[in-house]
């Protein structure tokens, strides 16, 4: 934290110390370590440095560094729209069909934003005191962003299980048409429509940034939600030493110094009041992080059991297969007469030949498989499922502690504290995760 340094004597100039004078220097504890300034000079570069937004390509080399993506996602963030309705469903239906959730009016028609900064806000006035404001700079920045970060999150998910699942069907269309030649240039048609399909996706997703703007998205929603947390107590969230990294992190301060400091009385009563607060907030989040990591723990086992299921009824029909001609009962089929029953069948004519539909099937089949385990990948659901458990068991402790606690301003600062660095723990474990696993063209 900058300290400003005034002598009551006026023998000495006053001055700012703070780390972020030398990016060089190791932080320390002791106030005479700290690189200091004139009041006059270093206040300028040190408000600058606190406020100003993540650079842009003019000062970066080679015009591709970091900063340069973080300009431009604040500038596709002020761009995003609000549509009424998402028609992007293939994730809502996944989980419908594999019995995790039924489809809800939600998936289609999302709250719109100002909705969602409603709500947010409803956890504040009760801890309110008469002349307490509502928390409007961060309620209206939190309906966006959760809004935005919903969206994409349907926008993006179902672009990848789109992907995988219409590969998937083209390698299937491809063994049927070696079994069913009559249909060939059907299945041949629909198999470069599927293939067309996912390279168009793709290069959509690629260009309006869907990975990224959802993830962002996200992150600052959650960051706003602590920054909510905080503000309850008079408290803030934590501060960089040098300008902020990533654009997200510079908007969560921005609307926190937007919003000011929480106008109200702490004395005991209003702690108890903002600590009760604080706990629905808090509890809140336990149920959620309870209910997500039971939701995609299902749908990655499910998930797992039919890829699982794919390859056993490969290897069913392999060993079959086997297993036929070794005693000769493939029907005058077999490797002998492949060639001739796939001559005929091009000209229609030829009858089922056993070995052709065998090679179909252990095509499809593993296709399938894959597509399912490609999902599990992408989706990270086993990884957001661990993460939810391990969040939902700490704000639980910390949840227990708020409650048994006397009222007290710096011990429930401390708790609010302790809930905001799990909270942003699991937000930064889940970025981390996130920002590896884009859209990309099965392959």
């Amino acid at each position: 934290m900058p300290i400003v340094i005034i002598d009551a004597d006026g023998e000495a100039p006053p001055e700012v110390r703070w780390p972020g004078f030398d990016r060089k220097l190791a932080p320390t504890g002791r106030l005479t370590d700290m690189p200091a300034k004139s009041l006059q000079e270093g206040l300028p570069e040190l408000i600058d440095a606190l406020v100003r937004p993540p650079a842009g390509a003019a000062e970066g080399a080679e015009g591709r560094l970091h900063h340069q993506d973080e300009r431009q996602g604040l500038t596709h963030f002020f761009e995003e729209e609000a549509p009424p309705t998402n028609s992007f469903l293939a994730f809502p239906l996944l989980m419908a069909a594999m019995g995790v959730r039924p489809l809800r009016g939600g998936d289609f028609r999302p709250q719109p934003p100002a909705t969602l900064a409603a709500e947010f806000a409803g956890y504040a006035p009760q801890a309110a005191s008469s002349t307490a404001g509502k928390p409007e700079a961060i309620a209206g920045a939190y309906g966006w962003a959760d809004f935005v970060g919903g969206q994409l999150a349907q926008i993006f998910r179902g672009a990848f299980i789109l992907n995988f699942v219409f590969a998937a069907l083209a390698v299937v269309c491809a063994a049927i048409s070696i079994v069913q030649h009559d249909w060939k240039p059907w299945l041949v048609c629909i198999e470069l429509l599927l293939i067309v399909t996912v390279v168009l996706n793709t290069s959509l997703g690629w260009r309006r940034q869907w990975h990224r703007r959802w993830f962002e998205g996200r992150e600052l929603a959650e960051r706003l939600r602590v920054a909510l947390l905080l503000w309850l107590l008079g408290l803030r969230p934590e501060a960089v030493h040098d300008a902020e990294p990533t654009w997200t992190g510079w908007y969560a301060r921005a609307m926190v110094r937007a919003q000011g400091v929480r106008h109200a009385r702490l004395d005991t009563a209003g702690v108890a009041a903002a600590r009760d607060v604080a706990v629905g907030l808090i509890e809140d989040q336990c149920d959620y992080h309870a209910a997500a990591g039971k939701r995609m723990h299902r749908l990655e086992h499910r998930l797992e059991l039919v890829g699982l299921a794919c390859l056993l009824m490969t290897i069913v029909v392999a060993a079959g297969y086997l297993v036929l001609v070794y005693f000769g009962l493939t029907g005058g089929h077999g490797e002998a007469h492949a060639a001739p029953t796939a001559a005929a069948g091009e000209g229609g004519g030829g009858g089922w030949d056993v070995g052709l539909t065998v090679a179909a099937l252990t095509a499809g089949l593993p296709a399938l498989a894959t597509a399912t385990y490609g999902i599990r990948v992408i989706g990270d659901f086993a990884g957001i499922s661990r993460r939810s458990e391990r969040t939902h068991h700490g704000l639980s402790l910390i949840a227990e502690s708020l409650k048994q606690d006397k009222p007290g301003l710096r011990t429930a600062r401390a708790r609010v504290r302790a809930a905001a660095d799990v909270m942003l723990g699991d937000v930064a474990g889940w970025r981390l995760s996130a920002e590896s696993r884009g859209l990309a063209i099965p392959g």
